[in-house]
């Protein structure tokens, strides 16, 4: 294969991940709770510069993404089960029968009385069970 054309095709589909990452983004901006993805590429030669060969592949390569876990803006709202953590940290909530995690403060109380987040109904845990 041309290196030219290898080169072209792994920035593209660098790039095609790259776009979807920020499509995500873009889509849950108003997402209470969500945290941004951020995407880290390299060059293939940068990754290859402890390896012992002559000719180093070109091009560029996704390290891979990670979660941005810093607070956004806190947001005043008129409910009045609505909660937001300002520090690390998360709510457990139940779902599927198993302990999930979320930083998504919009609550509500369900029928049955227990606190339980408004998309969904997943219950929120304490130490001891459902609140």
């Amino acid at each position: 294969m041309f290196k030219g054309i290898y080169t072209a095709a792994s920035g593209m589909l660098s790039d095609d991940l790259k776009m979807d990452i920020v499509t995500n983004n873009l889509a849950n901006i108003n997402t209470n709770g969500y945290k941004q993805a951020i995407i880290t590429q390299e060059s293939f030669a940068a990754r290859m510069t402890d390896k012992m060969y002559a000719h180093y592949p070109e091009g560029v390569v996704v390290r891979g993404s990670s979660t941005n876990f810093e607070d956004g803006n806190l947001v005043a709202t008129e409910a009045n089960l609505d909660i937001a953590l300002a520090s690390p940290g998360f709510f457990t909530i139940e779902k599927n029968q198993t302990n999930k995690y979320t930083r998504n403060g919009a609550l509500q109380i369900d029928e049955n009385g227990f606190l339980v987040t408004k998309t969904g109904n997943h219950k929120i845990l304490g130490h001891g069970g459902p609140i």
